[in-house]
């Protein structure tokens, strides 16, 4: 029988393609009052998911786009450096491009906002992205609930976000934020992609 062998050597060294990477005060409040006022200039719309079919049962969240602008150009340049400097440091993956804009996020405790278990990745241009961001930009004291949760191994872990603190992680892990009772949670989100995984 044939023993088929690896010909070309891989530097697996300090590779986990299956936790987080944690930045605790990655934005300054300066930072995210540049953001708030830049995100004043878009609309809210309704939360969506994959299957385009949002009852409410999976998400309750409102959501605005933000493109990149002159404006904005800071955020996504600083958005990028880390990102890069997550992937250098836990994932190695080939990332090349953005090709979504970044996710204003709205979670109201007064509708029990959420976003049930759910991967990043999927059909289309979705399948093309590899590394997912969450930008906490609402002190925790302002909300009850809305952790966020991986599925990191055979059992999903909460990450310890806080105003600023922002998470990477792989698009295909299973996460969620779970129901925020009171208050309200705006989170920044951002992916970052490349050619499809082979």
């Amino acid at each position: 029988m044939a023993v088929y062998k690896n010909i070309i050597e891989r530097d697996t060294t300090d590779v986990d393609q299956c936790d987080f990477y944690w930045f605790k005060s990655g934005f300054s409040n300066e930072d995210i009052d540049k953001i708030n006022t830049f995100a004043n200039n878009y609309e809210y719309r309704d939360g969506e998911v994959f299957n385009g079919v949002n009852d409410g049962s999976v998400r309750k969240t409102k959501l605005k786009w933000l493109p990149s602008t002159e404006d904005s150009s800071w955020l996504y340049t600083k958005m990028f450096e880390l990102a890069n400097m997550a992937n250098n440091a836990c994932y190695k993956f080939r990332l090349h491009y953005a090709l979504d804009d970044m996710q204003y996020t709205l979670y109201e405790g007064n509708s029990n906002g959420k976003y049930d278990w759910h991967i990043d990745i999927g059909s289309g241009s979705n399948s093309l992205r590899k590394l997912s961001a969450v930008l906490l930009l609402t002190d925790p004291s302002e909300f009850t609930g809305g952790e966020l949760q991986i599925f990191t191994s055979n059992s999903p872990r909460t990450i310890p976000l806080e105003k600023g603190s922002i998470v990477f992680f792989p698009s295909f892990l299973l996460h969620r934020v779970t129901p925020v009772t009171s208050g309200e949670r705006k989170t920044l989100v951002f992916w970052m992609g490349g050619d499809h995984f082979q």
